[in-house]
């Protein structure tokens, strides 16, 4: 579904781009003011371009679960898979959104990319992922998980193809984290009414 989406979008923007100079008569224009420009080199320039971009991509999917060792979750095979695949495909009713891949990234310490890469997010929209998380999953549950992921600050240090996803940062990282405290967190889930 994503190569066939990937190439729709491509297709789309070549089209787009071919509709635009006949539209607003590009062509003729450049052509008016001595600019030599071959369109059909243009759109197999953007084509390569786009799909280049799209396989790039892809192939990132791919070498990051691969070098995490993650277990990609297809059909459940005992129980915990089963709760989170069932967990993450109700989340996904609920949000009205097609259902993610689901992996299981086996360590003892907590990651962040198997919760959506919450380090990639700014502190301000931290606030706003807790909120639909609790929307999702019960104001409770949340407040639950962010404690959870509390308990594990000065725990064991992450390995080192994980420590761009770390939560539990010493000092000097904590200071340049985008998350805020976890305290301030759950303050704020506590005070909103859903």
């Amino acid at each position: 579904m994503r190569i066939l989406l990937s190439l729709g979008t491509n297709i789309a923007v070549m089209a787009l781009l071919g509709l635009s100079f006949s539209l607003f008569g590009i062509q003729g224009l450049l052509a008016y003011n001595g600019v030599d420009l071959n369109f059909k080199a243009l759109l197999v320039y953007a084509a390569v371009i786009g799909f280049s971009g799209a396989f790039i991509f892809f192939l990132y999917q791919l070498l990051a679960k691969r070098s995490m060792k993650v277990h990609i979750i297809v059909a459940p095979e005992n129980p915990t898979e089963r709760w989170l695949f069932n967990t993450v495909q109700n989340m996904a009713k609920k949000a009205e959104i097609s259902i993610p891949e689901v992996c299981i990234f086996s360590h003892f310490s907590p990651n962040a990319f198997a919760t959506m890469i919450v380090m990639c997010f700014l502190r301000y929209r931290e606030f706003k992922a807790d909120a639909s998380g609790a929307k999702l999953a019960g104001n409770n549950n949340m407040i639950g998980a962010l404690k959870r992921l509390q308990s594990f600050k000065g725990g064991p240090k992450l390995p080192d193809e994980m420590t761009a996803f770390a939560i539990n940062a010493d000092k000097v990282q904590a200071i340049f984290s985008r998350q805020p405290p976890f305290e301030q967190r759950i303050k704020a889930l506590q005070n909103i009414r859903l």
